[in-house]
């Protein structure tokens, strides 16, 4: 009774869903490659482009590619179009701060600031830094002698734009330059590295709209989408072969349930979902002769058994990334990360305090690098300003985020003086 009841692109969203997991198994069995142990990740460069330190969506599945109004700092590293809805804001970022996998390795730092401010009503423009940093390496030879000691860091610069073109729909933009050191140039065995430098561009878009709209309660639907991180391959290594930045899909959407108190308090509940896919090839399988070694192709490479050559520039890639793996149809529903979220928040004070508690779930496939993660945080505001704490809870062992603590710090202003230090959403 209730499918009947759905909308006609949910209830088709529901049937296709469930028929590819109750296929699954059934596929699986008559392709090996789909099996239980197969496992065929997918590798990119600088890969802290894809870690979020924010600690408001950490908390929340890692989602960002939607989020409340609240949330506009979520337009600095998932979607720019969050940045400009038809409100004249401003806003910072001071710091986004975690010790990255420091149960298993000291010394790693993954930090992210950025300020925004709308030029006028319906626009707005941010930058954005993320860095990442190793501590000190020691590097040696094939024999244990040290060769010298190196300071690796990675970063990216961003600048964005958004704009407001109607009442329920934002697009936006941006541009980045990312700058990976891993080795201070040191010649590593007989081969002479380098720094990666790379350009990255991406866009996003934005769709609100109230489902329900009276006096006291309001049900408002967000959807949103993002291309991130679309740039040039890079490589440390001269003549070398050329790895994809992690270009990603997010898709994402948003249901806010909020109850209207007295003086201006207001009670609201979020429920997200997201999805995002590497837009870079799958690995292929390569043929095999009896004696299991690799077949040479003829032309420096070998011969694919099943799958694409993933050899291609970074634009093909986005095109071929949805129907080259080789495990066909299905293997590309499980390149597909799963992300579910949920807050609930509390404004009073006539708008000046907001108490936020935060929960979700990040799952990934087996075969694509069996990250699945509870997440967890809370959120403290006052007059504009917010503290905002995540914790990792993993549910497989020896999950990466295992013991991981984010923490950031920002603001967000409405600019005019009625509201100017006021959590204004609606």
């Amino acid at each position: 009774m209730l499918l009947i009841e759905m909308p006609v692109y949910l209830k088709t969203g529901l049937i296709v869903t469930v028929f590819l997991l109750s296929t699954d198994y059934v596929i699986s069995q008559s392709n090996p490659l789909l099996n239980k142990g197969f496992k065929n990740t997918i590798l990119t460069a600088v890969p802290f482009l894809t870690m979020d330190a924010n600690a408001q969506s950490a908390a929340m599945g890692s989602i960002g590619v939607v989020s409340s109004d609240l949330y506009a700092q979520n337009g600095l590293n998932q979607n720019p179009a969050l940045l400009a809805r038809g409100k004249k804001i401003a806003g910072f970022q001071a710091i986004n701060y975690v010790p990255w996998l420091r149960h298993l390795v000291p010394n790693l730092n993954l930090v992210e600031a950025g300020y925004y401010q709308s030029l006028i009503k319906n626009n707005c423009i941010a930058v954005s830094f993320k860095s990442f940093s190793y501590g000190e390496l020691q590097f040696t030879d094939d024999n244990g002698n040290p060769t010298g000691k190196v300071k690796p860091i990675e970063m990216a610069v961003g600048l964005k734009y958004a704009h407001n073109i109607s009442k329920n729909f934002s697009m936006g933009a941006g541009i980045k330059y990312i700058h990976s050191d891993l080795t201070s140039g040191l010649t590593i065995g007989n081969l002479k590295t380098h720094s990666a430098k790379a350009i990255a561009v991406e866009i996003g878009a934005d769709y609100r709209l109230f489902l329900i709209e009276e006096k006291d309660f309001k049900l408002r639907l967000n959807l949103g989408v993002a291309a991130l991180d679309i740039g040039n391959k890079v490589n440390y290594v001269d003549n070398q072969a050329k790895d994809f930045l992690p270009q990603t899909l997010k898709i994402g959407s948003l249901l806010t349930f909020i109850r209207l108190l007295q003086n201006e308090n207001y009670f609201a509940w979020d429920i997200q979902y997201q999805a995002s896919k590497l837009l870079v090839p799958s690995p292929p399988i390569f043929s095999k002769d009896g004696s299991g070694n690799l077949i040479s192709d003829g032309k420096g490479g070998f011969q694919i058994e099943r799958g694409m050559n993933p050899n291609v520039n970074s634009f093909q890639a986005i095109i071929q990334s949805f129907h080259d793996a080789p495990g066909g149809g299905t293997e590309e529903f499980r390149e597909i990360v799963h992300q579910l979220g949920a807050e609930t928040r509390l404004n009073f004070a006539e708008n000046k305090l907001l108490l936020a508690f935060r929960a979700g779930y990040f799952a990934q496939h087996f075969s694509k690098g069996n990250q699945k993660r509870i997440t967890t945080g809370v959120g403290f505001g006052y007059a504009g300003f917010m503290i905002d704490l995540a914790y990792i809870l993993p549910t497989t062992q020896q999950n990466i985020l295992e013991k991981t603590l984010f923490i950031s710090f920002g603001a967000r202003f409405n600019l005019n003086k009625q509201n100017f230090f006021k959590f204004k959403e609606f």
